[in-house]
């Protein structure tokens, strides 16, 4: 699987995700994803992402997963071992996050596609009344 940036979440999230942003971007190569079913092969699984990491070593990888401390996230943390210079690992996916980053994920590296999505996935969570409040205030 060649990408730059893998979204890992439980279920089918990770898919809808990656669809999600299709529908706005168009199909995007880099942007790839792995579900996690629910009768899962923890060993398995961890084999195919390391695969991935290996097979986008030359550019290295972005992973994105949904929950701290969640299967996806831990699977990561195994793997980031032996791949410290390969690979990044950020977790906390949404929708904002992930539109920012393929906005970028032609001309960023792996570094500045982490900064991105790390400000543009807390920077997408809004209360809405106080938004409300500014405006009417402003």
């Amino acid at each position: 699987m060649r990408c730059k940036v893998l979204v890992l979440t439980h279920g089918n999230l990770a898919e809808a995700f990656v669809h999600a942003v299709s529908l706005i971007y168009g199909e995007v190569p880099q942007l790839a994803f792995k579900n996690m079913p629910e009768q899962l092969d923890i060993g398995q699984y961890r084999k195919e992402l390391e695969a991935c990491v290996r097979e986008n070593e030359a550019t290295g990888i972005l992973v994105v997963t949904d929950l701290l401390g969640g299967t996806p996230f831990l699977s990561c943390m195994q793997i980031i071992q032996n791949n410290w210079d390969k690979m990044e690992v950020i977790t906390g996916c949404n929708l904002p996050m992930l539109l920012a980053v393929v906005g970028d994920i032609e001309t960023a590296d792996i570094q500045e596609l982490k900064k991105t999505a790390i400000e543009a996935g807390g920077g997408g969570i809004v209360d809405l009344k106080n938004q409300l409040k500014e405006v009417k205030a402003g």
